[in-house]
């Protein structure tokens, strides 16, 4: 059975996060322990990937979402700022990370009074807590792995006022009550500064805004050398691109 892999990119011209992106392939054909197809769904079609990666037009985060429920019975979310650093099934993909314990109620007021997505996510908190439902943040960026028919039932719900980047994530996992991964070792932006590390230690890297460092970077294109059947070297190539690019 081929699994289903969906990458939603805001930018479809992918000038500045196409390095990324690549690199996400490649972590992730190295590392998922699966037969597995790739959809990107996107304002506009990458040029620089094969014909290997399908491709859907959206005009929003939250149609690409509706889109995605539409292609397969269930699907990895993936972000291009995510990279595999272990071999994974899809078994063990089901599992989601967590906090050991449900959001106080607090702090789930602190959130929402404060400003963007904080405030988004303190707002779904706080509509799980009105219906009695329980408050574990589950917004971890990481790999999602998304039911179609149970997140389309509750995108269609109505009983969150989900937009742009909203934590939907939170939303899924207490609504559906997702099982708890309990090992998920992850590097995160908060640890460039000791880059390089070793990688064995951890599941996932997700940099966020800091994959233009040099050494993060670096330590990237070194662990993840090995070209994917993802991408077109006669569009790009990481192997074309000028030292400058790379930094």
């Amino acid at each position: 059975m081929k699994r289903t892999v969906i990458y939603p990119i805001a930018n479809g011209n992918y000038t500045d996060s196409n390095i990324e992106l690549i690199l996400s392939l490649r972590s992730l054909e190295a590392n998922l322990r699966e037969e597995f197809q790739v959809i990107v769904i996107s304002e506009r079609e990458p040029m620089y990937l094969s014909d290997e990666v399908m491709f859907a037009k959206c005009d929003s985060y939250s149609h690409a979402m509706q889109l995605a429920c539409s292609i397969d019975k269930e699907f990895l979310w993936m972000n291009d700022d995510i990279m595999f650093l272990r071999p994974h099934t899809w078994d063990q993909l089901k599992k989601w990370a967590r906090g050991d314990s449900e959001v106080s109620e607090s702090r789930i007021q602190k959130m929402t009074e404060g400003n963007g997505w904080s405030k988004r996510k303190g707002q779904v908190l706080s509509k799980l807590a009105e219906e009695n439902k329980t408050t574990y943040d589950y917004s971890t960026h990481l790999p999602y792995h998304y039911e179609s028919e149970k997140l389309a039932t509750l995108l269609d719900s109505g009983d969150f006022n989900f937009g742009y980047k909203t934590p939907v994530e939170t939303a899924y996992g207490n609504s559906y009550d997702v099982e708890r991964r309990d090992q998920c070792n992850k590097l995160s932006r908060h640890h460039n500064r000791h880059l390089p590390v070793d990688p064995t230690k951890y599941h996932f890297l997700n940099y966020s805004d800091a994959a233009d460092l040099p050494h993060v970077r670096g330590f990237l294109l070194g662990m993840f050398s090995k070209p994917s059947r993802f991408e077109d070297f006669g569009k790009l190539s990481l192997d074309t691109l000028t030292l400058e690019q790379l930094k």
